[in-house]
């Protein structure tokens, strides 16, 4: 039970949907958080930005090829259509 519940506690890879190279912004204040104190791999998530904070930006979530264990949506509006599809697809 408890390897279950580990994605969730210390997931290996976050991707952060509305990432963004604005000071004060949401995307910008939660990533350079992670880029702090996570040690897992960061997956900045913004169809506005080639690269955010020195990391290769995506697109989509879909465009991820690896494993993303969790997702912090600071900007949901832009993506809450594709919200449930997306997690579903995470999750398979």
């Amino acid at each position: 039970m408890k390897e279950d519940l580990d994605i969730f506690i210390s997931p290996s890879s976050v991707a952060v949907v509305g990432a963004s190279n604005e000071e004060g912004k949401a995307g910008n204040i939660v990533l350079r958080s992670l880029l702090e104190s996570y040690r897992g791999r960061i997956y900045p998530v913004n169809p506005k930005y080639d690269n955010v904070l020195g990391l290769r930006c995506y697109r989509r979530l879909i465009d991820i090829k690896e494993r993303v264990d969790a997702v912090s949506y600071t900007h949901l509006r832009a993506h809450e259509t594709s919200l449930h599809l997306v997690c579903r697809l995470l999750l398979e």
